[in-house]
């Protein structure tokens, strides 16, 4: 860090023992500057001394925070944030949003049923009952007739019957039984 001339001078000053183990302090220099008993002194004047000062304490705290346990980082940070104004808070909130992951969105709640049930149609009987057991929404729509009627339709198994209408998965219970049928023949 590099001070000027007169700076060194009164560092020099109060620095200089008036005994031995003795130090002089500012009123003794006759020199006037902020209490810096807790060393959060800034000098007003020269923008690059600014600058310098707060690089050096912004890593002599980061060595700190790094040295300290959790429940100090926590009491550190706690404190830190009371003294933040509405922007302060703003930023800070960006910032940790930004570095945390994000949630996976689950895309049956955001697109419309319809589509849902598109994507669902195109997969096979095993995956669905795989997807099935995702959440209570995702087996609801794996269940839905019209992704099974056209499974059924396709392999030509008709129900016969129209299908009830306030009844749920019909058609795939429908299916369940004709693939249970194939694989487990009655022998008279």
């Amino acid at each position: 860090m590099s001070f000027s001339k007169s700076q060194r001078k009164v560092s020099e000053q109060i620095n200089t023992p008036k005994a031995k183990g003795e130090r002089r302090n500012h009123q003794e220099v006759g020199v006037t500057v902020k209490n810096t008993l807790h060393s959060n002194w800034t000098p007003i004047k020269g923008g690059a001394l600014n600058t310098t000062l707060f690089e050096e304490r912004k890593v002599l705290i980061g060595r700190w925070f790094e040295d300290w346990t959790d429940p100090q980082r926590r009491q550190f940070l706690e404190h830190l944030v009371e003294k933040f104004n509405k922007m302060s808070v703003h930023f800070v909130h960006n910032m940790i949003k930004d570095k945390m992951p994000q949630e996976p969105e689950d895309f049956t709640r955001t697109l419309p049923q319809h589509l849902s049930l598109k994507i669902f149609s195109y997969l096979d009987p095993r995956t669905l009952a795989q997807c099935s057991l995702v959440s209570w929404h995702w087996k609801w729509l794996c269940e839905h007739d019209v992704i099974w009627k056209p499974k059924c339709m396709k392999r030509g198994w008709d129900y016969g019957a129209p299908a009830p209408t306030y009844e749920r998965a019909v058609w795939k219970r429908f299916y369940q039984q004709q693939v249970w049928d194939l694989l487990h023949p009655v022998v008279s």
